[in-house]
């Protein structure tokens, strides 16, 4: 039986056609039984199940949100959700500030590392200030995303959005 891909969009044709039907199961399979394995032996929900206890606390904040214009109360109002959502999803999260070669800040929820200690991956948080749902990827960094000793040294994140 082949994997339900619903609600799996290939955007761009990042993956070919033959990836998804024929190899993403076999490269998937052992992170499965082990999810299952947990889930029957230390009771411990898969990441699909917490995701969707979520459901109900994310339509709540966004709720609460709505009217919430102030930057620093959307980042305090999202963030409780995007914690249980990361951690769901496997991601420790622990807030840290990355410099650019100029040296502004970049604010990250986590990252991810190889064993070599480069960066794999960074989680980067957005906050749509303004409450207009603005696509992710046209959202600017905000200096109220920084830690309080990043502020306190006078850094800056970058202009306009990141993509």
């Amino acid at each position: 039986m082949a994997m339900d891909l619903t609600g799996i969009h290939n955007e761009n044709e990042f993956y070919t056609t033959h990836y998804l039907h024929e190899i993403l199961e076999k490269d998937l399979r052992d992170v499965l039984k082990e999810w299952r394995r947990a889930k029957k032996e230390e009771d411990i929900s898969p990441p699909w199940e917490q995701v969707g206890k979520l459901r109900r606390r994310y339509f709540e904040m966004r709720s609460r949100l709505e009217g919430t214009r102030d930057p620093e109360s959307r980042i305090r109002g999202q963030r409780h959700v995007l914690k249980r959502l990361l951690t769901a999803l496997g991601y420790e999260v622990t807030p840290v500030v990355r410099l650019t070669e100029d040296g502004q800040a970049i604010p990250l929820l986590g990252t991810v590392t190889r064993s070599s200690g480069a960066p794999d991956l960074w989680i980067v948080e957005v906050v749509d200030a303004e409450g207009e749902e603005t696509d992710p990827l046209e959202l600017p960094l905000l200096t109220d995303q920084l830690t309080q000793d990043a502020r306190e040294d006078g850094r800056t994140v970058p202009e306009g959005p990141l993509a």
